[in-house]
């Protein structure tokens, strides 16, 4: 699968969350470049979408207080971009540790 129908079906699956969550929400492409800016050029690496999530959400939490939002509202939203982002290796899937 070349890159260009991976992007779009990522699109695809933003649009239709983004009918589900019947919010208003930057676009996939500006979601995607945000998430992107706030990596920094590295790639991190999370345990699972929710360590991804709670990232994401400290990070912009003076942003999100500034415009009185919640990146709750964008979950279904942050996930696409996520699950984009991991099958691009920009963000990498760390192994849970073992609970001994």
């Amino acid at each position: 699968m070349t890159q260009q129908p991976l992007t779009q079906d990522f699109a695809s699956l933003y649009t239709q969350a983004l009918f589900s969550a019947g919010v208003e929400a930057p676009s996939y492409d500006a979601m995607r470049a945000a998430v992107i800016e706030g990596l920094d050029g590295e790639v991190l690496c999370f345990t699972s979408f929710q360590a991804f999530f709670d990232w994401w959400d400290t990070l912009t939490a003076y942003e999100q207080a500034d415009f009185d939002e919640s990146s709750e509202d964008h979950r279904a939203l942050l996930h696409v971009v996520y699950q984009s982002l991991v099958s691009e290796g920009a963000i990498q899937i760390a192994p849970k540790a073992s609970q001994e």
